[in-house]
């Protein structure tokens, strides 16, 4: 295979703060002090989102952004002529009903179709033990971890369907047999409300009775690795398992809850598919910032501390948690300048707020304190390779990479805007602790890697 270009990003979860001297700092921010109505902190889709729908609602907003950049881990560059830009963050649409989805039909952008998750074509593969394999593959491996996934799929249906079996307003209770391949479900209202404490107890003691294996009282905190090792799952089935799901979601098997996972994934009501901008995501980050162009907008201006304070100016004694209209509060950025607002609200990344960048006065409350510890964040590696001609069957569009340098590859390509020239592409993606061990790595040494496991792949 012959390398014409490559493209590098490692996206992890330490932070990157841009560095600035005071005086480049100053030719960026005209103001240093700003008086607002509302201050949205963080310049990601969340807060390019929130800006956007404040400023419609007429409020006076100003979106401040630590980076030099507005999107987040929605990035993109161009570097090859005549093509679109290639997303080095996020870059798939997942499902057909999606927000984003329904945002580019209103807009007239071209949306393409990816591989299609149904695993009934031979679109994608796994690739394990030296050979390719189909998705729902006759190998006892693949078998299992399929099994290993209808079963957490079908736990939470199983815990539905007994509710709703017992309450005397439901009139039935059908069961479907269909393959977690394509399990899509959009749970009903009983489903939805089974989110509070009594009913997950309720929900424990269905599922002990029901799978006998399973203690009630470790249920609500069960990891997806227990449950694993609970089936009489071995290590390669563990394997299979993690680089079809787990690396899809950025999480480690014994960080994922077993009750959370069964529940996001029954509560999925975006549709199927798979989908990709053909102009990639700079067409909705430049569709936000056109749609909050009345928006105050500061780079480089990393949030440091987040001060509450009373209508006199002092500082608030009272809890966040019991905060009354009335006052200002006070934002301090990297290098001490300060602006106000009346109001704040926080977009930036779980782990800005697991590790303590922003000091908020008085501290956050107890239970977003809890909230913030009992969520994780792992970080992902994404290598995009320009190749001079295709040499990949022109049906294969992933591959789930079992213990591979990467964990999942995807390959696509570009027609050219201005001529019949082809942009071949291979997209290397890995996750969590795989993907951390290789932050050390020099740019070179991924390279390497990611293409000497293409050769072996393609050998």
């Amino acid at each position: 295979m012959s390398l014409a270009t490559w493209l590098f990003c490692l996206e992890h979860s330490q932070k990157t703060v841009d560095r600035m001297s005071a005086a480049d700092y100053e030719e960026k921010v005209a103001s240093p002090h700003l008086d607002t109505q509302v201050a949205v902190v963080g310049g990601g889709m969340a807060g390019l989102a929130a800006a956007t729908a404040l400023s419609e609602a007429g409020l006076q907003v100003i979106l401040l952004e630590a980076s030099d950049y507005f999107g987040g881990r929605v990035k993109q560059v161009q570097p090859f002529e005549g093509f679109a830009p290639i997303d080095l963050g996020g870059e798939f649409i997942h499902g057909s009903d999606s927000i984003i989805t329904r945002t580019a039909k209103e807009n007239g952008w071209v949306v393409q179709p990816c591989y299609k998750c149904e695993g009934m074509e031979k679109e994608y593969m796994f690739f394990y033990k030296d050979e390719f394999h189909p998705l729902l593959n006759s190998h006892p491996d693949i078998q299992e971890a399929w099994k290993a996934w209808d079963d957490i799929i079908f736990l939470w249906d199983k815990i539905s369907k007994s509710e709703l079996c017992q309450n005397a307003k439901n009139a039935s209770c059908e069961d479907n047999g269909k393959s977690a391949g394509s399990h899509h479900v959009k749970p009903d209202s009983e489903s939805k409300a089974n989110s509070t404490h009594a009913e997950l107890e309720r929900a424990t003691e269905i599922v002990s009775i029901q799978n006998p294996g399973v203690d009630a009282k470790d249920f609500k905190d069960m990891s997806i690795q227990q449950w694993l090792e609970r089936q009489k799952c071995n290590d390669d089935v563990m394997a299979v398992f993690d680089s079809m799901y787990c690396q899809t979601v950025a999480a480690a098997p014994r960080q994922m809850g077993l009750y959370e996972c069964a529940r996001e994934e029954n509560a999925w009501t975006y549709g199927d598919g798979n989908f990709r901008l053909a102009g990639s995501y700079s067409l909705l980050v430049e569709h936000f910032l056109k749609k909050c162009s009345e928006v105050e907008k500061r780079l480089c201006w990393q949030v440091t501390e987040v001060n509450w304070k009373g209508e006199n100016g002092k500082d608030k004694k009272e809890k966040q948690g019991e905060s009354k209209a009335g006052g200002l509060i006070w934002l301090k950025n990297q290098l001490g300048q300060t602006l106000t607002a009346k109001y704040v609200i926080i977009t930036v990344p779980l782990t800005i707020l697991k590790d303590g960048d922003i000091n908020f006065i008085p501290p956050l409350p107890a239970s977003k304190k809890r909230a913030i510890d009992g969520i994780e964040m792992r970080g992902a590696l994404k290598i995009v390779c320009r190749f001079k001609s295709q040499f990949w069957p022109d049906n294969l569009n992933l591959i789930y990479r079992v213990r591979g340098f990467v964990s999942q590859i995807w390959m696509y390509t570009y027609d050219s805007m201005k001529s019949a020239e082809k942009c071949h592409l291979i997209a290397g993606f890995q996750t969590a602790e795989p993907a951390e061990e290789k932050i050390n790595l020099s740019e070179q040494e991924v390279l390497d890697g990611f293409l000497q496991d293409l050769d072996h792949i393609f050998r």
